[in-house]
């Protein structure tokens, strides 16, 4: 076991300085996370909703020409 258990690192906090003795440049962080989550919201929301969009009228479209395949007027 002695080989093996030197290697394992310690369980706790993965990421260092972002627990409570993280110190004053912790606020500055997560401003900046803030920040980068708004621009990238800004941005993704509206794509993945006209995304979504065109995928709905595809397939609603696809469906509508087989019904009139299916079913000419006369």
């Amino acid at each position: 076991m002695g080989e093996r258990a030197e290697k394992i690192p310690p369980a706790g906090d993965d990421l260092p300085g972002t627990g409570p003795e993280a110190g004053p440049g912790a606020d500055a962080d997560a401003d900046i996370e803030r920040r980068v989550l708004r621009k990238i919201d800004t941005f993704l929301m509206p794509a993945m909703v006209i995304g979504y969009g065109l995928v709905y009228y595809d397939k609603a479209g696809g469906i509508i020409s087989l019904y009139i395949q299916r079913n000419p007027s006369p």
